[in-house]
């Protein structure tokens, strides 16, 4: 499934039965609930912010970039997530289990990450305020 939008989007619900899932946006992206199911990959770049308060974002492998702040509740194995925008912000992803954080940075804000397993950091860089990696 591939969606493009040149101004923001609020997505309620997207889901894959064995694909991947690329949501791209001009300007903020809202999620609720997005699925990449079989072992599919999620991809979301944004121009603004990527946010979710309800839902989840289950997939393999979560690729997300955005020039503002990151939120994201996930059911992901690993990640890569960077906020590097003139207007970047923190990024903050709450993981159900385990994940493995490949290559997470962002530029002017802080990076928090609370999992319900173990956390494997394997790149995580901010120049912003400081770094938080909590197993549960």
């Amino acid at each position: 499934m591939v969606v493009n939008e040149l101004n923001a989007l609020n997505v309620q619900q997207a889901v894959t039965v064995d694909g991947d899932v690329e949501i791209r946006t001009g300007g903020n992206l809202v999620l609720e609930t997005l699925t990449a199911g079989a072992g599919g990959n999620a991809l979301l770049v944004s121009g603004g912010n990527i946010t979710q308060t309800t839902g989840k974002l289950g997939a393999s492998f979560l690729e997300a970039t955005a020039n503002g702040g990151i939120r994201l509740i996930t059911a992901v194995d690993s990640a890569n997530i960077s906020a590097s925008g003139a207007q970047s912000g923190s990024i903050e992803i709450f993981e159900d289990d385990d994940i493995t954080l490949l290559d997470i940075d962002t530029v002017q804000g802080a990076i928090e990450v609370l999992a319900g397993g173990l956390i494997e950091a394997v790149d995580v860089a901010t120049t912003g305020a400081w770094t938080a990696l909590t197993s549960r």
